[in-house]
């Protein structure tokens, strides 16, 4: 078998895409169950203010704790995303492995 590079450049976009694709998802998912979580949080925190139950400087208290977690819940992300990224890096460089291993 000779090396054809058509080949290994097809299969490692195939694997790229593959892998990425599939992170990709994983984020959207928990970026919808955060966004889902907060807005339910902060509808909490209106009504809470409105109705009176809670003052101004509560709600702004709470408003910054919110941030708070809404930053730890990027990180995350950007933690999977990293996590992804590498999934991709380690299946392209086993395939490459793979490909030139059956050339010997």
């Amino acid at each position: 078998m000779d090396l054809n590079f058509e080949d290994l450049i097809e299969g490692l976009s195939s694997i790229l895409k593959n892998e990425l694709e599939e992170g990709k998802e994983d984020v959207k998912t928990y970026a919808r169950y955060i966004i889902e979580k907060r807005k339910q949080r902060l509808e909490q925190l209106a009504e809470l203010y409105t109705r009176g139950f809670i003052t101004k400087e509560e709600l702004e208290s709470e408003l910054a704790d919110e941030e708070k977690v809404i930053e730890a819940h990027l990180l995350s992300m950007q933690v999977m995303a990293k996590a992804s990224i590498q999934q991709a890096a380690n299946a392209s460089i086993q395939f490459i492995t793979d490909y030139l291993l059956k050339l010997l």
